[in-house]
């Protein structure tokens, strides 16, 4: 559960970096 957390963290982290990027 621990990792799916990360890596769902790691996607919504990835998303706000495109939409700064923008």
């Amino acid at each position: 559960v621990f990792r799916s957390v990360h890596n769902l963290h790691a996607l919504l982290e990835e998303k706000n970096l495109m939409i700064y990027d923008q």
